[in-house]
């Protein structure tokens, strides 16, 4: 699950039906919270908080995994300047196949716009086992304060690195502005620091990998980086 908050009025809820190890149609779920009620994008109500709990499936669903096959898992949701709601994920086409994309809420319907294959799992498989976490995606992340703007770990030759994509028009054209490139460790799991200054850099954040076997066995640093909009 994820959330996001304007701070006032809303909360936006993201979330999916399990894991996707667990789930073969894990699909990907939207619902708001406002004033007692969780509400659709459009705003048709769905319960009230007192009639907790409801189906899964009486929420939006932004993306289906049962018409497709394809698992997914939800990474990021925000809020952009109209007030509608951002969501970032990956669907998985198979395990070494992980796909990132951008949907939006426009004139009544979710459009998914397809980014980038990203991949596979990102773990360092010791040599002769089997990889327990195989939908381990790069990740990838929304701008709180503009997402328009989104961060993202991908495989470039066979390296994980962090990428800046931007959008003017929601997500049919981008820009791409690499934040790592040619590293030797692999650079996965962005984070925008939220709250800065307008029309300031911002920070951004990523784990980079000297070892990652499991989230109980690793060696990693914190690095970050200063952006500057590029609007």
């Amino acid at each position: 699950m994820k959330m996001s908050s304007d701070g006032k009025h809303i909360i936006h809820i993201a979330f999916t039906d399990g894991h996707p190890l667990n789930e073969s149609t894990n699909s990907i779920y939207y619902t708001a919270y406002k004033n007692g009620q969780f509400l659709k994008a459009n705003g048709e109500k769905i319960h009230l908080w007192n009639e907790l709990p409801f189906d899964p499936g009486s929420c939006d669903v932004v993306y289906d995994a049962s018409e497709s096959g394809q698992r997914a898992w939800i990474w990021d949701i925000a809020q952009d300047q109209k007030g509608s709601p951002v969501l970032v994920y990956a669907r998985f086409r198979d395990e070494m196949n992980h796909i990132y994309y951008y949907a939006t809420f426009e004139n009544g319907t979710w459009i998914n716009r397809e980014l980038v294959n990203s991949g596979g799992w990102f773990p360092h498989t010791p040599e002769g086992e089997t990889e327990t976490e195989t939908y381990y995606s790069g990740g990838i992340v929304l701008d709180h304060q503009d997402p328009s703007r989104v961060f993202l770990s991908r495989e470039i030759n066979g390296v994980f690195e962090i990428e800046e994509w931007n959008t003017n028009n929601d997500g049919l054209d981008w820009e791409i502005r690499p934040v790592t490139e040619n590293s030797v460790n692999d650079n996965i799991r962005p984070f925008v620091v939220r709250n800065y200054p307008d029309s300031k850099e911002h920070v951004v954040l990523w784990m980079n990998l000297n070892k990652y076997i499991h989230w109980t066995n690793y060696d990693a640093s914190i690095k970050y980086a200063l952006i500057k909009s590029p609007k």
